[in-house]
């Protein structure tokens, strides 16, 4: 019996980590993956964090859905609840609102800035300029730094011309901009 407790402090081999995500690929639901992760008393609580994470992102009623069935915002969602669990004080997200429906979008968000008030720091990856506007802070990038600040300041028509070079349309005497194609992440 003590070989069995010991087995469960010990950390989770390759094997085992490949066991999950095959789980997850064939359909299993959230609640039977969580099971599938119970290896000590501990995770006794750890499913009690996840439940209150699904529950937090709105998703508490499905927690018995199998993640393949979701909808795409759904599953941004679920990924969201994961980091939840883990009560890191800094979040990187990469485009978390990227092809979601916008009641996912605007819980999402919801969530964003409850995790902000709470004290935690949000990076957040977006090629979304209406979205960035939403931010706190805001950092171009293309190659090198090409702006940082309140985005007010910073998402100029200048800026961002010079953030997303020809795949930029700026519209509305500069105040709205298109990207016409997808900003190359190969620099």
């Amino acid at each position: 019996m003590a070989e069995r407790f010991e087995r469960h402090r010990q950390p989770w081999r390759q094997d085992e980590i490949q066991k999950l995500h095959l789980l997850a690929g064939k359909g299993m639901s959230l609640k039977a993956i969580a099971k599938a992760l119970t290896r000590s008393e501990e995770s006794i609580k750890d499913r009690a964090k996840a439940d209150a994470a699904l529950k937090r992102v709105g998703l508490g009623d499905r927690a018995h859905e199998r993640f393949g069935t979701l909808s795409g915002g759904q599953r941004q969602r679920v990924l969201i609840a994961r980091a939840l669990v883990q009560d890191a004080p800094v979040l990187l997200l990469d485009e978390p609102l990227s092809g979601v429906d916008a009641p996912s979008a605007a819980r999402i968000e919801g969530v964003l800035r409850e995790l902000r008030d709470e004290g935690r720091a949000l990076l957040v990856a977006t090629h979304d300029v209406e979205q960035a506007r939403r931010f706190d802070r805001v950092l171009c990038l293309h190659r090198r730094q090409v702006a940082f600040g309140a985005p007010a300041a910073v998402l100029s028509a200048a800026v961002l011309q010079e953030t997303y070079g020809d795949e930029l349309v700026v519209l509305e005497g500069g105040r709205s901009a298109v990207n016409v194609g997808h900003h190359d992440h190969a620099h």
